[in-house]
């Protein structure tokens, strides 16, 4: 997905789509259809400034096995791509504050009279038809029988299907997050009590 930002009125924009074409594409196939999607924004004011990957794509395959992914001989996900010109950053993956930011930002609050107190801040545009068909068919988990879910607790934790995109938004989400967390979460530090540190 190509993400845009308004970091000013802290806002994502989700403009452009990309997908394998068959399930089971070689990487380096799947790196040209990056390079050219990025190719086509030529001209334009986009540059994507970063790639980033799920860390599965950090466990080596299973012919080689190689503990150190710095080495040159270890076969990743992730090296592959390098090796094909795309460089790319993990992911932060943490389901429940992904989903979180992902609510949060697409949450609408009015006011009484209904005028909007806080707009969306989490917007797709219509360039990204595999991101709105998700969106409307991402589901929950549920127990196999009622009286399983009487002596359980109620799951809460999406199914694994139809999910690509979503996951990838939710990565995003947590990236800005944690990006702008940074720069304004930070607070000055007074002592209580001078001379123990607290």
């Amino acid at each position: 997905l190509l993400f845009l930002y308004d970091r000013k009125e802290n806002k994502i924009y989700i403009c452009d789509e990309l997908k394998a074409p068959v399930e089971s594409m070689i990487v380096s196939d799947f790196a040209r259809l990056i390079k050219l999607k990025r190719g086509s924004y030529k001209g334009s004011m986009v540059k994507p400034l970063y790639c980033q990957i799920d860390t599965s794509a950090m466990k080596p395959d299973v012919i080689f096995k190689h503990p150190d992914e710095d080495r040159e001989d270890t076969h990743t996900i992730r090296m592959e791509f390098l090796r094909n010109g795309i460089e790319t950053i993990l992911c932060t993956k943490d389901n429940a504050v992904g989903l979180s930011e992902v609510k949060s930002r697409l949450k609408i609050v009015r006011t009484l009279s209904g005028e909007v107190k806080k707009a969306p801040s989490l917007y797709v545009f219509k360039t990204c038809p595999g991101v709105i068909w998700e969106f409307s068919r991402y589901s929950w988990d549920s127990y196999s029988s009622s009286k399983t879910s009487e002596k359980n607790e109620v799951l809460n934790r999406p199914k694994k299907k139809d999910d690509h995109y979503m996951d990838i938004v939710k990565y995003e989400c947590l990236k800005m997050k944690n990006d702008t967390g940074l720069q304004t979460e930070t607070q000055e530090y007074l002592e209580n009590y001078p001379g123990t540190g607290y």
